[in-house]
């Protein structure tokens, strides 16, 4: 194994693409309420969808018109008056939205989305760690297909800075950027979503909120094809999960290929653990799910299926969410049984813990009790209340390690893993350390939605440079910043230095979620001190973008 010396490393933006920018003034106006046609029907906006209602979610009791209520005051307009009724039995929630394919715009000119909102003093609240209470987080986004994409969240605090009541209009302001989500290209509707049990701090009863004066507002400079943004990574060895699914909700992930994976009828304790090396909390959630191939399955994948939870029958689970404005991360134990096409809806256990990095292990002492432990933390026990345990979760049972993005800003991110493992099933034993393995077992794992890439000790350095403005662009490496003194080759493919072993591509290369292509660079793609492919390493690296790409 060769040991590489990076003595410095320039990141070379090119300039040699032509830019051209302008400065903007506009604003989009998606409603204003000035009559009910907006809110029950948008065929006066030159559409024929159906107007705002309830996508999905069991919390939705109704929406429609108010013409007594106007942020502005106005006699001539009113608002959008929505009513939920939230249950803690079922996971509440709802999804406000104003049909498919009502609108297409292009937010690349606009900097925010600003509406209004009040809320009826009534309306029930959520308690948070700090004992703060406000009326829950709403996330706003748009409609991808089936899929959602949130590009921002807020909750109305329940008190204004007066320690009044807070049920005025308040405006909002959320800001977009195409730059960091690319799906606000193509916005062909609005969603505003809320479910009673964000970052675990539960709430029940009614709500009810009036939106108002709904509009993409804009004051930017506009730049036409701006050159792509270069970086660099040290690589540590281990597996990185990317969330690499456009799907907002897109599970990534690996599940045994054994079925035997099951507590159940095993030799008790019995234990999924993970160690993670990193975390970024733009990921929502980092999950492990057990789950039972039931009667709900063989009509779907249960591999390959990235929604093979929601679709299951019976399903336990550990979650793991960050905590809005903290470095902690919440973690929940959750189960359903008999409950197809939902999320689980029972939660027997919710801790917090200073971190997410490092070991956190789900242990089952018997068919129905068992403990979590987190990171630097001692076990914590839970009990399950379903007395039929042991059919609802007996063999063959998958178990998946794996994140979901769950916002706009997750998508395209990643985690690194040091290891995964089950331990004293009846089945195959999973114990991974990726740390030092040298290619994933295909015969332990299968890959579910992901974009996994194993790193080595003889894959030193990430490189990676925005997908966005990315296309046309490829790598060139030299040793010295000018490029190479070694003639002919004054910059080159990276490949040439393993003599195109690989073909015209340097391995592992991926586009992930749209915001960067990461590089994964092998030590033998790293310039050599003569010039020569598979040479004497150089103390120096320097990466460049080209457009067009180098030849060989």
């Amino acid at each position: 194994m060769k040991t590489i010396h990076i003595a410095a490393a320039a990141l070379l933006a090119i300039a040699a693409l032509c830019t051209s920018s302008h400065a903007q003034t506009t604003n989009y106006v998606v409603n204003e309420f000035n009559s009910e046609a907006e809110v029950t029907n948008l065929t006066n906006l030159g559409n024929s969808q159906n107007g705002w209602g309830n996508w999905f979610g069991g919390a939705f009791v109704s929406v429609a018109y108010d013409p007594t209520s106007d942020s502005s005051n106005n006699p001539a307009s009113g608002s959008l008056e929505f009513v939920a009724n939230y249950s803690l039995n079922d996971y509440g929630q709802w999804v406000l939205f104003d049909g498919f394919n009502t609108m297409s715009l292009n937010a690349q000119q606009y900097t925010n989305l600003q509406f209004d909102i009040r809320f009826d003093p009534t309306s029930c609240l959520r308690t948070n760690g700090n004992g703060s209470l406000d009326f829950g987080f709403l996330q706003v986004g748009s409609s991808t297909g089936y899929g959602q994409n949130y590009f921002g969240g807020f909750a109305v605090p329940a008190t204004n800075s007066l320690g009044q009541p807070n049920t005025n209009w308040v405006h909002i302001s959320l800001p977009v950027s195409v730059a960091s989500d690319s799906a606000l290209t193509n916005i062909t509707g609005l969603i505003f979503h809320s479910i009673n049990t964000y970052y675990g701090n539960t709430y029940d009863g009614t709500q009810t909120f009036w939106l108002d004066n709904i509009q993409f507002f804009g004051t930017a400079t506009v730049i036409s094809n701006p050159p792509p943004v270069l970086g660099i990574q040290k690589a540590t060895p281990g597996l990185r999960i990317f969330a690499q699914n456009t799907l907002t909700y897109g599970r990534d992930e690996l599940a045994t290929v054994d079925q035997n994976q099951s507590w159940i009828g095993a030799s008790q304790p019995v234990s999924y653990s993970f160690k993670l090396l990193d975390y970024n909390p733009n990921i929502a959630q980092i999950h492990i799910f057990l789950i039972p191939v039931d009667s709900a399955l063989p009509a779907v994948p249960v591999y390959n299926n990235i929604y093979v939870d929601y679709n299951a029958t019976n399903i336990m689970q550990l979650i793991i969410n960050p905590i809005a404005g903290t470095n902690l991360v919440m973690a929940s134990v959750q189960w359903k049984t008999n409950y197809p096409g939902n999320n689980p809806n029972h939660t027997e256990l919710v801790i917090t813990n200073g971190t997410a990095v490092g070991t956190w292990t789900l242990t089952f002492n018997s068919a129905t009790t068992g403990t979590l432990t987190a990171p630097g933390a001692t076990p914590v026990s839970f009990t399950i209340n379903d007395p039929n345990a042991v059919a609802d979760f007996g063999n063959p049972l998958i178990a998946y390690f794996g994140l979901q993005p769950n916002t706009s800003a997750g998508v395209g991110e990643y985690i690194d893993y040091a290891s995964m493992s089950v331990t004293n099933v009846a089945g195959v034993n999973e114990s991974s350390d990726f740390t030092t393995e040298q290619s994933l077992d295909n015969n332990l794992w299968q890959d579910i939605g992901t974009d996994t890439q194993l790193v080595t000790a003889n894959t030193p350095y990430w490189v990676y440079y925005s997908y966005l403005n990315g296309a046309g662009y490829g790598l060139g490496v030299s040793d010295n910043v000018l490029g190479s003194t070694v003639a002919p080759y004054p910059w080159v493919l990276p490949e040439y230095y393993n003599g195109y072993a690989d073909g015209m591509t340097i391995p592992n290369s991926q586009s992930q979620g749209q915001l960067y292509t990461w590089v994964l660079v092998p030590s033998t793609c790293l310039p050599t001190v003569d010039g020569s492919a598979g040479g004497p390493l150089s103390p120096h690296a320097f990466f460049r973008l080209f457009n067009p790409p180098l030849q060989n």
